[in-house]
């Protein structure tokens, strides 16, 4: 004797794919140029890259922060400038309460 079944027509529930979570920022005007213009430099299209690519270079300077490493600019002359921002400067400080890091003295010129 073989089963039939009767089909109800529901279906069985899909495994949750995380939605994608929206963004907004208020720019001034400045700040919008600012995007815009890095945008057409970059060729992007979209904010959402534009985002994703500022984030993993932020996420790069923080780590390395972290580690206590220092991130520089050199041009080939071998003139030097560092990246220094107080947010990453925040993250330096706390992880050397952390762990005290071994310092190598160095010339080096700040932009803030």
């Amino acid at each position: 004797m073989a089963l039939k079944t009767k089909r109800t027509g529901k279906q069985l529930p899909s495994p949750k794919i995380p939605r994608k979570s929206k963004f907004q920022a208020d720019l001034a005007p400045a700040e919008d140029r600012m995007v815009r213009g890095l945008k057409q430099e970059l060729q992007l299209t979209s904010n959402s890259d534009f985002l994703s690519d500022a984030l993993a270079l932020f996420r790069w300077a923080v780590w390395e922060r972290k580690r206590g490493h220092r991130i520089f600019s050199e041009t080939e002359m071998g003139e030097r400038k560092e990246l220094v921002l107080p947010r990453l400067e925040s993250v330096v400080s706390k992880s050397r309460t952390r762990s005290s890091p071994s310092t190598v003295a160095m010339n080096r010129s700040i932009i803030i």
